[in-house]
């Protein structure tokens, strides 16, 4: 009788079942045949990980392991983000919100690399979180009662109001709150037939007259109204809610302590208020007059030049945007631009610089948009590894408006004065005193303040460039528009809450 060997079912629960297939020759009276024998076997996954890749999800243990040792030991830090993830080009920090520049200090500090996977809505957000494909959600949500029953977040890093917002007719700026008081808004999240719909796209709706209204986030009303000039804000709804990035409920502490342990230290050492008082300022100066005029240039002047801006990123690895809004900056895509102090062309080169770039005829746009783009690359090549991410292009931008040489004297002001010489803040409030003197002369005041508003233009002329420019932009503005039902739509608010 054969005998067989019983396995325990709870063994089997974490297994897989693998055949395998023997080919065993034998000699017949019809010659050479092969007869086959199948081995079944279960692979215990458990027991045996390393026979296993990426047998286990983000938030699961593996062998005892507790979440952040497993995160450390695979150098990977799994983030659940709203939008589109960051990418690996230098110049897209630009665009990183301060949840990305976050999690970035916080995966350094862990010493592992970030991957990020997308969701459109803050219910696909905590599915992720709940399927263990995510380590924890990184787009900050509102902490509310009913979020804490299945979800327990990190400490709070900012505040935030709703704010209802519609569509301004012409003449109806002074009277928007008293015609959308009486409007029955809820924190709920409105549906249009099963389809669920992104902030930007409810926007689209809103400011297209699709919808009547909806609500927003008040931290992002400033940028989303430069993408849809339409929106206007009606009132705000509710009281402040706190956010914080979000996690699944386990008996392991291990990640959570650490994300606490982190926002603790970032905060005591005022690099939280730093970083938010940054990525506020750039859009809370924002001009509608200036925005309207990007606008109109890039339907009448952008077309004749974005081929050249698009050749010249591919040759330096710089966003073609970026070197576009720079060419706004100097010259509002005028080839033939001239300033006092005689720098000249679209990118408004130097005599001196463009002799060194092989730079003949600075009117010559293709020239001009080759050099600048060169000049720029050399200037990110060239400034210490230290420098990185959104602070590396910022100080790269500075130093292609007020030279290398002064932004390097502008960091070692930075560090005589105990601030941190690799972060923009720090030079942007050192630049008025170049030449390291208490105070420098009002001319090089003056030229400080020029660098700092050059540098901050730019980055609203990128910003609003790269949604102009963005093919995905108009594709989903197409499919929005296509599945509406006005209908089903008027009077109704989409809010995108979980």
């Amino acid at each position: 009788m054969n005998s067989k060997k019983i396995m325990p079912s709870s063994l089997f629960a974490n297994s897989k079942i693998v055949k395998i297939i023997t080919r065993i020759p034998e000699i017949t009276s019809k010659g050479l045949r092969y007869r086959f024998k199948v081995t079944i076997l279960p692979i215990v996954l458990l027991a045996l990980p390393g026979l296993v890749v990426n047998a286990h999800s983000p938030g699961q243990e593996v062998n005892g392991e507790s979440q952040l040792e497993r995160i450390r030991r695979s150098g990977e830090l799994v983030l659940a983000i709203q939008g589109p993830a960051p990418t690996d080009s230098d110049t897209a920090v630009l665009q990183e919100s301060l949840d990305f520049e976050l999690a970035q200090r916080f995966a350094s500090r862990l010493g592992v690399k970030l991957r990020y996977i997308q969701g459109n809505s803050r219910h696909d957000l905590i599915r992720m979180l709940t399927n263990h494909e995510a380590d924890f959600i990184a787009t900050a949500i509102p902490i509310t009662e009913e979020r804490r029953r299945t979800l327990r977040f990190s400490p709070a890093f900012r505040q935030i109001t709703e704010k209802v917002v519609f569509r301004a007719e012409a003449g109806q700026e002074t009277q928007n709150g008293a015609v959308f008081r009486d409007v029955p808004v809820t924190a709920k999240d409105w549906v249009l037939g099963s389809e669920s719909y992104d902030l930007k796209n409810r926007l689209r709706m809103v400011n297209d007259g699709l919808l009547d209204y909806t609500v927003v986030p008040s931290d992002q009303i400033a940028r989303m109204q430069r993408y849809f000039p339409n929106i206007e804000v009606a009132f705000e709804q509710g009281e402040p809610q706190d956010l914080g990035w979000a996690f699944s409920q386990s008996e392991d502490n291990s990640l959570y302590n650490e994300v606490s342990s982190f926002f603790d230290a970032i905060r005591q050492d005022g690099t939280l208020a730093r970083l938010t008082k940054k990525h506020d300022a750039v859009w809370m100066a924002t001009d509608a007059s200036v925005d309207a005029a990007l606008r109109s240039h890039v339907r009448q002047r952008l077309p004749r030049y974005r081929a050249l801006f698009q050749n010249a990123g591919r040759k330096f690895d710089i966003d073609w945007r970026l070197l576009a809004a720079i060419a706004y900056q100097e010259s509002q895509w005028d080839a033939h631009a001239v300033s006092a102090e005689g720098v000249q062309g679209m990118m408004m080169l130097t005599g001196n610089t463009a002799r060194e770039l092989n730079v003949t005829d600075r009117f010559n746009v293709s020239q001009s948009i080759h050099g600048g783009a060169e000049y720029l690359h050399e200037i990110l090549e060239g400034l210490p590894s230290p420098v990185h991410g959104q602070d590396r292009i910022w100080l790269a931008l500075a130093a292609y408006n007020i030279g290398y040489n002064h932004i390097e004297r502008a960091r070692k002001i930075a560090g005589s004065q105990g601030r941190d010489p690799n972060a923009w803040e720090s030079v942007k409030a050192v630049l008025p005193q170049m030449g390291g003197k208490a105070a420098a002369s009002p001319r090089e005041r003056a030229r400080g303040h020029l660098t700092v508003h050059y540098v901050e233009n730019i980055c609203r002329h990128y910003d609003l460039l790269v949604w102009l420019t963005d093919e995905k932009q108009t594709t989903a503005a197409g499919s929005a528009a296509s599945r509406a039902r006005p209908d089903v739509n008027k009077g109704r608010a989409l809010e995108g809450g979980a």
